[in-house]
This record gives C-alpha cells, structure tokens and sequence, in this order.
C-alpha cells in the first residue's frame, strides 16, 4: 500500500480515466470508531509497537481506569466502568487512531490510500476483469 497525497491522487485518476483506463475506489468511513472498540486491541498494538514500562501503564489506566455516569433531572447514576470506547477528546486521539489503522495495509497490494480527516479512500488502477477481485 502506498500512503498518497490527496491532489496527487485525484490527478492520476483523472489522467487514467481520460486515458479510458478504470479505477476502483473504496471509501471508508469510521462512525465512531472510538466508542466500539475492546480496550484489549489498542493496548495489544501499542505493546507490539515496543510501547512499555510507565508510559505503557500510563496508557493502560488511561484505557481502563475509567467510569462514567448519567445525570437526569438532577439524580447521578452509580458509576459504571466502561469496557470498551477509546476517550475522547484528548491530544491522544489523532495518534491512538493511526496506531489503530497503522497496520490496516498488510493485505493491500498495488493500491493507494489517501485520507480526507480520518475517513480513508483506497485506490487501485483497474487493468483488466482480474484487478477487480484483488482491490
């Protein structure tokens, strides 16, 4: 996989299409990716990123010391720990979220990703009916 600037991007794929050559795209779109994901699977790849010691307990507490409550009309829920969801908010989530996806590319081949915010794009020059499949 290559990582591709959005311009040149959009350039090569306008020349294919003017050239009467086909692109495949696939746009992706993470929906609150934060609020669904098992605490596990973030601190497993920060421990495959060689991430240890204080800052890695750091970043455990900071995944799974949490809590939270409900207010209506005035009444506080008991607090309930969460399991899953990624805190929000914090100067952390840009790089929590390109470790999350930093390993998305293994099973890509001969393709472009471009990224508008978080929402990526994958890209691949269609050559003929077997490229199809493989994007």
């Amino acid at each position: 996989m290559v990582f591709t600037p959005v311009a040149v991007s959009y350039k090569k794929n306008l020349e294919n299409i003017q050239g009467g050559k086909n692109v495949n795209e696939i746009y992706l779109y993470f929906a609150n990716a934060f609020n669904k994901i098992d605490h596990d699977i973030p601190l497993h790849k920060l421990r495959t990123l060689g991430i240890r010691g204080n800052l890695g307990e750091w970043l455990h507490s900071f995944f799974t010391k949490r809590t939270q409550q409900v207010k209506v009309q005035g009444t506080l829920s008991e607090p309930s720990q969460l399991i899953s969801r990624v805190p929000q908010g914090s100067v952390l989530d840009p790089l929590l979220f390109l470790i999350m996806i930093g390993d998305g590319n293994k099973d890509l081949h001969r393709s472009h990703v471009t990224f508008f915010a978080d929402d990526p794009r994958i890209v691949r020059d269609i050559h003929s009916a077997s490229d199809v499949p493989l994007l």
